[in-house]
């Protein structure tokens, strides 16, 4: 059997970004999402989807409603976890550039989750072109 890969702070990242954007019921390894950003990570889908609920094990917005999530958080969920909240104003930016970086998309770009299709880049309009001004 090979043996497992450890996660990196980068791929959490990525991970949080999901976790942000998606709800505990989507959290499985069919959500074409998850399935995307699995293959560009090099990991399977279950792998994913088992982060994103051992996250949810961390999460006190969920236990305060019952949700408890799967008990297997390492302590780098844990630590990544603390600081992605306590640090969010640095964090979000940083896990939207890592969702970037992923996805190949340019910094100006925004990949936008949409839990039922996947992952797709969306690229903002072009700048209207320069008014024309007639010499007179």
């Amino acid at each position: 059997m090979a043996e497992a890969r450890r996660w990196t702070r980068e791929e959490l990242l990525v991970v949080l970004n999901l976790y942000e954007k998606l709800q505990f019921g989507q959290f499985h390894s069919r959500q074409p999402v998850i399935v995307q950003v699995a293959k560009r990570l090099g990991r399977t889908p279950s792998s994913v989807a088992m982060k994103l609920s051992n996250l949810a094990s961390l999460d006190p917005k969920l236990n305060a409603r019952g949700i408890v999530g799967l008990e297997g958080a390492s302590n780098l969920d844990k630590d990544m976890w603390k600081e992605f909240q306590a640090n969010r104003e640095v964090l979000v930016p940083a896990s939207e550039e890592a969702m970037r970086r992923l996805f190949d998309a340019r910094e100006e770009d925004e990949v936008e989750v949409v839990g039922n299709v996947g992952g797709a880049v969306q690229h903002p309009p072009p700048p209207p072109p320069p008014a024309h001004t007639s010499a007179g």
